[in-house]
């Protein structure tokens, strides 16, 4: 099976429905370890470009730190890899990175990925 991570933070989404960072982040880290303790492969998906990248250190930012890291394959829009952050641990990672132009490139991607 294969598993889609939307990387991103809404506190006002999160504050609605009771969760935290914190508690996003420990359950995104049980969610993994079940992924990869049953061979499900993880793509991780940001698309929301510098503007939902946010300062280091930010929501965004942490959720990227508990995703992208343990990902099969990394997509991202150019503007959302304009540092070069998701490059960097695709590569520190050896897996593959695809970079689309817009959010609505996705869905080539995907039915590549999903033949």
């Amino acid at each position: 099976g294969t598993i889609i991570f939307a990387i991103g933070a809404s506190l006002k989404g999160m504050g609605a429905s009771g969760l935290t960072i914190e508690t996003e982040e420990a359950r995104l880290k049980r969610v993994i370890e079940y992924c990869k303790q049953n061979k499900v492969f993880i793509v991780a998906v940001h698309v929301g470009g510098t503007a939902l990248r946010g300062a280091p250190g930010s929501d965004n930012e942490k959720m990227i730190d508990a995703v992208a890291p343990f990902a099969d394959y990394v997509i991202v829009t150019k503007e959302s890899n304009k540092d070069a952050r998701f490059s960097k641990i695709a590569q520190g990672k050896k897996v593959p990175l695809t970079e689309v132009d817009y959010a609505l490139d996705l869905v080539g991607i995907l039915k590549q990925v999903f033949q």
